[in-house]
């Protein structure tokens, strides 16, 4: 399982050694889990033939990702997320003030930062 196996699950992969192994653990805990396997190509050296050869060894339990409750969160928990800047956390936090509490998370679209491209990316990792 992807979100639940640990640095040493990792090595025993093909092409996965220690480097690798840790890289990947400690995105996973940055991210809060993977909702994808190809989510490991934003990782520094991990390319899509790698991918190709591990994937079959790979499971994806999305019930694992730890997520961020945009109505709640401050600043600094959601800049903390890969996938999102200081500046857009603080849009966030902002819009968030003005406008009360998201009803949704297609109301991100609202913010400038935030395309659909960006939204697919996020919304795996906010609640409301």
């Amino acid at each position: 399982n992807i979100n639940k196996a640990d640095s040493f699950d990792f090595r025993d992969l093909p092409g996965i050694g220690v480097v690798y192994s840790s890289r990947i653990v400690r995105y996973r805990n940055l991210l809060g889990g993977f909702y994808k396997k190809e989510q490991l190509l934003d990782l520094y050296g991990i390319d899509s033939l790698l991918l190709q050869g591990i994937s079959s060894y790979l499971i994806e339990d999305d019930t694992l990702i730890r997520r961020i409750n945009i109505n709640r969160c401050d600043i600094e928990e959601l800049s903390g997320h890969p996938y999102v800047s200081y500046k857009l956390a603080k849009l966030i936090v902002k819009y968030r003030k003005h406008h009360g509490f998201y009803s949704s998370i297609e109301d991100l679209k609202k913010i400038p930062l935030v395309d659909d491209e960006l939204l697919c990316k996020i919304a795996f990792y906010f609640e409301l």
